[in-house]
């Protein structure tokens, strides 16, 4: 799985330079940022899959226009990806993207993409 984290940042931070996985870790924000998680799901017995759920946030209150933009960018980039890794064949399905309402004054938006390997 390790190998799989380190393809989806790299992937990610072709799309966006402010890509992190699980929690943004610069000193310094730099908006918008976007934050993955992976959750790991058995498929058969020779086969595992993962989701990879990318939030994207934003200071820009209710202007949508950058998670828009940034959000249709990681879809296109991601919606075909596939790559040979050393463990595994890595293919990415594209399932959805929606708002994802916070508490606090960030805007944040969600996709959620299927990762077979």
């Amino acid at each position: 799985m390790k190998e799989v984290i380190k393809t989806i940042l790299k992937e990610l931070k072709t799309v966006h330079s402010e890509s992190y996985y699980i929690k943004n870790s610069a000193k310094t924000v730099k908006y918008p940022y976007v934050v993955f998680s992976t959750s790991l799901t058995r498929i058969d017995r020779h086969a595992d899959g993962c989701y990879l759920d990318v939030d994207i946030f934003c200071n820009k209150g209710l202007d949508q226009v950058e998670i828009e933009t940034l959000s249709e960018s990681i879809k296109m980039h991601l919606r075909h990806f596939d790559t040979m890794l050393e463990d595994c064949y890595m293919r990415t399905q594209f399932q959805s993207m929606q708002a994802v309402p916070t508490n606090l004054d960030d805007c944040n938006d969600g996709i959620r993409v299927f990762i077979l390997n």
